[in-house]
């Protein structure tokens, strides 16, 4: 920085007695208030959508050519922030339909109807490691070093399949398939 600068800087806030830049400092805003509401909408809209595609979606409807960067910033402004979607089971309308009914039906069950019922689930756990791809942070060249490497088994190590069932009295042991999947039959 130069003393001029320094010099004009300290002049400005022994006269206000505070520091505030001049407005039209700085670059200017590529994106106007209505395109960054486009963006915004779009990502809410299609929100399986990336920074690019919003880019070239932007670029097609509203002709504004803008860095990914720029889409990623202005999402960012508006608090929406890429995230890993949450997994949960994947529901036709016929499943939704189904799941609303039983609970209009048991809405109003007291204890004693809940005490005949017997809800089970079962689960696959894997005997070596997740299945998720886990995240390792690393610096550059350390690809290779044994604290970044997660050690794999040929064929994923196996795993066991476990049923369990509680009620409102308490629940059962865990019941281990070892071999083979779990079907009705089993």
């Amino acid at each position: 920085v130069q003393q001029s600068t320094i010099s004009r800087t300290l002049a400005h806030f022994n006269e206000i007695g505070k520091y505030t830049r001049r407005p039209g400092q700085g670059p200017h805003r590529v994106t106007s208030r209505r395109d960054d509401r486009f963006l915004q909408l779009m990502a809410l809209r299609l929100r399986h959508c990336t920074a690019r595609m919003l880019q070239t979606e932007l670029h097609n409807v509203r002709n504004v050519r803008v860095c990914v960067q720029t889409v990623r910033n202005r999402l960012r402004e508006a608090n929406l922030h890429a995230q890993v979607p949450a997994s949960g089971p994947m529901l036709t309308r016929e499943h939704q339909v189904v799941r609303l009914e039983f609970a209009r039906k048991h809405v109003h069950w007291q204890n004693n109807d809940w005490r005949r019922v017997l809800f089970s689930d079962e689960s696959r756990f894997c005997l070596w490691s997740s299945d998720r791809r886990v995240p390792v942070y690393r610096r550059p060249g350390e690809q290779f070093s044994q604290c970044n490497v997660r050690p794999a088994v040929n064929f994923g190590g196996g795993s066991v399949m476990v049923r369990g069932t509680i009620s409102l009295e308490g629940c059962t042991e865990l019941v281990t398939f070892w071999n083979g999947s779990l079907s009705a039959v089993r």
